[in-house]
């Protein structure tokens, strides 16, 4: 087995941490579980540095030619976009380093380590909330951001954005979980799906629409007709995919 380390700049002296990382298969045993489902993410102390370790599952087999020969993994998009994120102005957490570990050039696991958010919630329910009005608008300035660059950020839903409110009010935004992307976008259908899940409900998601037609110079109402069709193109597609997958595994067991 082999491993191909990126290191950002200023981080060479964790190099060390990254190589057992990579020699050992795992997180060290210092590391705290932030979440654990089909990839794990770990929060790590090096000295004074405190960092977000995200352990990506090893891919299927085929998937494991794709991304070994073909096509970038996940841990290296991920640290690739949260470059390019910081140097369009989207806030994402500093990228660190990026650890694949390869046999016969097949990728295996991977991770992808940034700086740890701290003091940060995800955007969750952020609609029930008195001050929506306000995250709404931090929330359409992110999105205007990312269409003036071309950038479609696939997973945009709450789990994947976080916030904070400073002391002086002002209010911190800023995204994760950032492999999914695409750049040199256009097509004005394809950047308004980035409405289409980031709330519960198709009034929020128009209080965001009108916001960003204000921020972006264009027709609020239209902007707002914009975002609510994108968020019902969204849910048709999730329930035909659920049913779908209903239905497979229904005819699977029969």
């Amino acid at each position: 087995m082999n491993s191909r380390i990126v290191i950002a700049p200023g981080y060479e002296s964790l190099r060390p941490l990254f190589e057992q990382i990579a020699r050992g298969g795992g997180v060290p045993a210092g590391a705290t579980t932030l979440y654990e489902g089909r990839n794990r993410v770990y929060r790590l102390s090096a000295g004074d540095t405190v960092l977000c370790i995200k352990s990506f599952h090893t891919p299927m087999a085929l998937n494991c030619a794709v991304y070994g020969l073909l096509r970038k993994g996940k841990a290296r998009r991920s640290y690739d976009n949260a470059l390019r994120l910081a140097a369009a102005g989207i806030a994402t957490p500093a990228p660190v380093a990026c650890i694949e570990c390869r046999t016969a050039g097949m990728l295996g696991r991977s991770y992808y380590i940034s700086l740890l958010a701290e003091g940060y919630a995800e955007a969750r329910y952020i609609e029930r909330r008195p001050d929506y009005d306000a995250l709404a608008h931090s929330l359409a300035q992110i999105i205007h951001r990312l269409r003036s660059h071309g950038m479609l950020f696939a997973d945009f839903s709450p789990g994947n954005v976080l916030w904070r409110r400073r002391a002086g009010g002002d209010i911190d935004m800023m995204l994760v979980d950032v492999n999914r992307m695409s750049f040199g976008v256009t097509d004005a259908r394809k950047l308004d799906r980035m409405f289409g899940s980031i709330v519960e409900s198709e009034d929020a998601c128009a209080a965001i629409g009108r916001r960003y037609g204000r921020i972006a110079g264009t027709d609020p109402d239209e902007a707002a007709r914009a975002a609510v069709e994108a968020r019902r193109r969204f849910l048709a597609s999730f329930y035909r995919k659920r049913r779908l997958k209903k239905l497979f595994l229904r005819k699977k067991y029969e």
